[in-house]
């Protein structure tokens, strides 16, 4: 669905999968509010998930992302997100994902350089192109905040070139046309 450019549709489904009791389901559907600049529909989202969603790094990683829209501090929660993440990259050291989330935390706390480094591996381990343009996403976003906009577009053409998926391209789009900022 979100492959295919069909966010609609992606949303319907993630709604219909948080109702069958997938809590990631409704993570999704505030990620893609908040890349839509509906923030206040997020938040209200995020602040409703069930509270046993706070052992998962995604919720966490969300509600870090929300505090920091909101002006609040969230240092702390990304500090727990961190152990955890290098935890699960102690385990499962060929796991993408924790990479992955350790480089938006720390992009999130305005480390650019250690959110690259594990932005990259994450990259290095990812081998399916739908995963791969979420993390190149991620490191376009990473340098336009560092003022960089030769190396975010870069970035963002690489996404448009993959076959990664109608909705990422559809963002790398956006943010050729305008650099990426943390909507407020």
């Amino acid at each position: 669905m979100l492959a295919h450019g069909d966010i609609d549709r992606a949303l319907s489904f993630y709604g219909e999968s948080y109702d069958k009791g997938f809590i990631t389901g409704r993570l999704r559907i505030v990620s893609i509010l908040i890349n839509r600049g509906q923030i206040d529909s997020a938040a209200f989202l995020l602040d409703s998930i069930d509270k046993e969603a706070e052992r998962l790094l995604d919720y966490s990683m969300e509600t870090a992302g929300m505090k920091i829209i909101r002006g609040q501090d969230a240092d702390s929660l990304l500090d727990m997100v961190i152990r955890k993440a290098v935890t699960v990259t102690n385990r499962t050291p060929d796991d993408p994902r924790p990479y992955l989330v350790l480089g938006k935390a720390y992009s999130l706390m305005n480390d650019y350089e250690k959110s690259m480094y594990y932005l990259n591996t994450a990259y290095f381990l990812e081998d399916s192109p739908f995963n791969q343009a979420f993390i190149v996403l991620e490191m376009g976003k990473a340098e336009d905040l560092l003022g960089d906009r030769e190396r975010a577009s870069n970035f963002y053409r690489q996404i448009i070139e993959l076959d990664g998926g109608e909705y990422q391209k559809t963002l790398a789009e956006e943010y050729l046309k305008s650099p990426f900022r943390r909507k407020r």
